[in-house]
């Protein structure tokens, strides 16, 4: 992932400091959020109140509206919290995912990209694409992109012409001819000869670790290594929910120490 530059993180820093310096009533947390941090994913109230008085100054570079209207929340949730990733249930978390949507069609300029980046900003799951994605229009992106390749369907992961298509074609792998739902959708890929494993023999570094620790009761010291590594992100807030559903595989309890 991109890192920003220092331009931009000089205008974070800054943004930043006037949001934790606020007094404004327009940054003040309701007081049943206070309670917890998990309570915050139930509801259906927005997770802060926004006016203009927010005196957050939003940097110039940034025209999406989307990311206009959130950018204070997102400011203010780092605040409280120490991540801008604000939980879906909340008008705030919605426009989040709106993000994560956008940054998938490519809809985002590249400095706006640059600045949620260096904000440790998670950006979409390949779950969330592919429910939110429209099954047809995709098959239709799909068999041109073999009209065009002849490769086999093997879409990169991160097809750069095409994130969103490479991020389905992915997920699509993952959840397997046996389990994809309805099974319609099987046979009419099934119909245009799709293959169903990937023969690329690039994939992310998290799936690599994951199949090489799955079903084992004892860890090397690399493994123990690698598992401690992602138990630190997870307790920092950082590890998607589609991850943790992965660790939650493995027949050793992650959430702990491994020596």
């Amino acid at each position: 992932m991109r890192t920003a530059r220092p331009s931009l993180v000089l205008s974070l820093l800054a943004s930043i400091s006037t949001v934790t310096t606020a007094t404004s009533p327009a940054f003040v947390l309701p007081s049943s959020s206070l309670q917890s941090k998990t309570c915050t994913n139930q509801r259906s109230t927005p997770l802060y109140e926004q006016n203009k008085e927010t005196n957050v100054e939003i940097p110039s570079f940034i025209t999406n509206k989307v990311l206009q209207q959130v950018y204070p929340a997102m400011l203010q949730h780092q605040s409280l919290y120490g991540n801008v990733n604000i939980p879906l249930g909340t008008s705030e978390g919605k426009k989040c995912k709106t993000l994560r949507r956008l940054y998938a069609e490519n809809k985002l300029s590249e400095e706006e990209v640059e600045l949620l980046s260096g904000l440790d900003f998670r950006w979409s799951s390949l779950e969330d694409i592919y429910e939110e994605a429209d099954f047809d229009e995709l098959l239709g992106r799909l068999i041109e992109y073999e009209k065009e390749h002849k490769n086999n369907y093997q879409v990169p992961k991160k097809y750069p012409l095409d994130p969103e298509l490479g991020a389905w074609v992915t997920m699509i792998r993952r959840i397997g001819p046996d389990q994809i739902t309805p099974q319609s959708r099987r046979t009419r890929l099934d119909a245009v000869n799709f293959a169903w494993k990937s023969t690329r023999s690039c994939g992310s570094s998290f799936m690599s670790h994951f199949r090489q620790v799955k079903d084992k009761t004892e860890l090397s010291e690399e493994d123990k290594k690698w598992v401690n590594s992602i138990r630190v992100v997870y307790e920092k807030g950082n590890l998607s929910d589609a991850r943790v559903k992965y660790m939650d595989q493995l027949k050793i309890d992650w959430r702990t120490p491994v020596e």
